[in-house]
């Protein structure tokens, strides 16, 4: 048979006994699963440092595209929620320009 590939067809059952068992072995060997906890303090200004350099990053494209098109620059604050930006991008490609207006 192909590697991973049984002739046995498991059922749920068969899974919750396996799982039973292998969470019984767990605790009789003592091992015991603990989640690291980073320290909330210390990483916090760095993050919020790093979320408002990639949101510049990203922003300030759109902001000077909609500039130069004729758009409000503030639509480019849009983009950064999921779904309004597709919006935003399709109402700005499909729209008249206002800078063809004229």
């Amino acid at each position: 048979m192909a590697a991973g590939v049984t002739d046995r067809l498991w059922s749920v059952e068969d899974l919750v006994v396996l799982w039973e068992a292998y969470e019984q072995r767990g605790r009789k060997s003592g091992v015991r699963h603990r989640r690291i906890q980073m320290p909330e303090g210390l990483f916090q200004p760095l993050h919020l440092l790093l979320i408002a350099i990639i949101g510049f990053v990203v922003l300030a494209p759109f902001w000077q595209i909609f500039k130069k098109a004729g758009f409000s620059p503030w639509l480019s604050l849009l983009t950064m929620i999921p779904l309004a930006g597709l919006f935003v991008l399709y109402y700005v490609a499909f729209a008249r320009w206002p800078e063809k207006r004229k």
